[in-house]
């Protein structure tokens, strides 16, 4: 459930998925995937090369469109994209992708603030964004994580690195004690806000879902029409599942009339 202070918004998810080609040198598509929270039904997609990045930019947004994202969508570009057309963000943040200013136009510098925290709490602090016309101002709302979560987010950063090869940063091993998002919503305090990003794990499912029950996870063709054909049967697919379900969650069964009654609880003749 949402806030009623969002009654009548269209509240967006939005997330990016790589499917990979067979083979032991493949290719890979992505698919660009937005869903509605209400209704948890796809309201775009679109399938591109897998060097096609994740960006806030390939979806349409109508006014006051609410857009949740994820750390990969955290860019000034996409996120203007979404203020520019009369909607609002809700983005998680990391350390360097979406540079935000204070009111006096120095740097905010996001790990500052976070410190303040103390395990468990949340906080928000007011920031100004670039945006394409001038400034804007928007929110930072954070949380950070308790003892166990904490040694859990540890655990997985370094697990990271070892996987991805990648070196070691203090600062960004740090980052990982807090979820920190941005937003130009006003409606909600910190903790609103925290709890309406909440709903975004809602794509996430969605895309478990298609690639374990629709087989999305893997093309089974190696030519680009083919495989781009598959993929678009698939999701194809998963939209028309979508479109029943809901429809027969809207189905009421109709009483029988009294003919319909006795017809069925008449005995069958075989004359």
């Amino acid at each position: 459930m949402t806030s009623s202070a969002l009654l009548g918004r269209r509240i967006l998810a939005v997330d990016g998925s790589v499917i990979r080609e067979p083979g032991a040198i493949t290719s890979t598509w992505r698919v660009h995937y937005a869903m509605d929270i209400s209704t948890l039904g796809c309201q775009q997609v679109e399938v591109t090369r897998g060097k096609v990045g994740e960006s806030l930019t390939r979806f349409a947004v109508q006014k006051r469109d609410v857009i949740l994202a994820d750390r990969g969508f955290a860019n000034r570009r996409g996120v203007n994209h979404v203020l520019d057309h009369g909607g609002d963000v809700l983005v998680r943040m990391n350390l360097a992708s979406l540079p935000l200013t204070d009111a006096q136009g120095n740097p905010f510098v996001q790990l500052a603030h976070l410190r303040t925290l103390q395990s468990g709490k949340m906080g928000e602090w007011p920031a100004i964004l670039q945006g394409t016309k001038g400034p804007v101002a928007v929110r930072v709302c954070a949380y950070r994580k308790n003892e166990a979560q904490r040694i859990e987010s540890e655990r997985k950063y370094h697990q990271y690195l070892n996987k991805k090869q990648q070196k070691f940063n203090a600062e960004t091993l740090e980052a990982t004690e807090y979820v920190v998002v941005v937003t130009s919503l006003e409606e909600l305090d910190a903790e609103g806000i925290l709890a309406l990003y909440r709903h975004r794990w809602q794509i996430e499912l969605a895309f478990k879902r298609m690639k374990s029950l629709l087989g999305l996870g893997y093309l089974k063709k190696k030519d680009t029409e083919g495989a781009k054909a598959w993929l678009q049967g698939k999701l194809f697919v998963a939209c028309l599942i979508e479109r029943l379900i809901a429809l027969g969650d809207h189905f009421s069964p109709v009483e029988p009339t009294q003919h319909e009654t006795k017809s069925r609880s008449a005995p069958l003749s075989l004359a």
